[in-house]
């Protein structure tokens, strides 16, 4: 994501941010796939880097301009010029994205919740209710060097005016290296 238009306030001993800013997500695995452009308000904190210990958090609320979802009825509704069925009902909604990290000079703890709702437009009829759950913890191990740990909870409930309703559920655990700069 990023800012599209804001102000920066400063908040005590942090810094604030607010504005309109613009969303990009692709999202796939075996079990899902979710994607979308999306544009909303959003607010920012960030606390001063003095200390040990510094918190950053986001809130973000926007319009999903056009999003799609993998969905089991999707391959009922053909596209022409395609050579085979499509497997994702695609529309416009909302999107909102929560995130909280905490640095230590050790490392990270973050915790990130991204929800969409997608009106179908073109493939199955109704609407399609996603989120995802995704904390992670970061450990530095050498220099700029981190090994880390994060969880994936995948949730989506497709509400469907002419088929039956449908309820998915996915975790997925990921250790991973990783290097900053």
């Amino acid at each position: 994501y990023g800012i599209l238009h804001g102000k920066k306030i400063n908040a005590g001993a942090g810094r604030m941010v607010w504005g309109i800013f613009q969303h990009y997500d692709y999202l796939e695995s075996n079990v899902y796939q979710v994607g979308g452009t999306s544009v909303g308000l959003g607010l920012g904190y960030r606390s001063s880097d003095k200390g040990s210990v510094s918190f950053i958090g986001l809130i973000h609320g926007a319009a999903l301009l056009m999003g799609g979802v993998n969905s089991e009825y999707s391959e009922n509704y053909k596209v022409s010029f395609l050579d085979s069925a499509r497997t994702y009902n695609m529309g416009p909604g909302a999107h909102a994205k929560l995130e909280a990290i905490l640095r230590f000079s050790f490392g990270s703890l973050y915790l990130g919740y991204s929800f969409w709702w997608i009106h179908t437009w073109d493939g199955a009829p109704g609407d399609e209710l996603v989120g995802m759950l995704s904390p992670k913890i970061r450990v530095r191990i050498y220099d700029r060097w981190y090994l880390g740990l994060e969880y994936l909870f995948y949730h989506k409930q497709g509400l469907y005016d002419n088929y039956d309703n449908t309820d998915v559920r996915n975790n997925e655990q990921r250790l991973f290296v990783a290097y900053s700069f």
